[in-house]
């Protein structure tokens, strides 16, 4: 399971934080609760990269800028997890 996050506007595609696009990340937090799953949970970034999809072993933007959102994402999931008592997925 790999909540994005990601929104749409129009035709176009919009990428924004965990939590303020089209994925409910709570209910579907409580729905892997309700089944008892307790696997991994992943988030799959849609931020600017600096290029590491492309392969490149230095990233063309300052490391902060890529690093930053991903970092808040993780800790909305980490703390919509525990609001809801969810303890399935650890984050490494």
């Amino acid at each position: 399971m790999a909540p994005s996050p990601f929104g749409e506007v129009g035709w176009r595609e919009k990428y924004t934080p965990l939590g303020q696009g089209n994925v409910p990340v709570k209910d579907v937090l409580r729905i892997l609760k309700t089944t008892g799953f307790s696997g991994p949970v992943e988030i799959q970034i849609e931020y600017p990269d600096g290029d590491a999809d492309q392969g490149s072993d230095k990233i063309s933007l300052p490391r902060a800028q890529v690093l930053q959102p991903i970092h808040e994402d993780l800790l909305f999931l980490q703390s919509a997890a525990q609001e809801i008592g969810f303890t399935g997925g650890t984050a490494a």
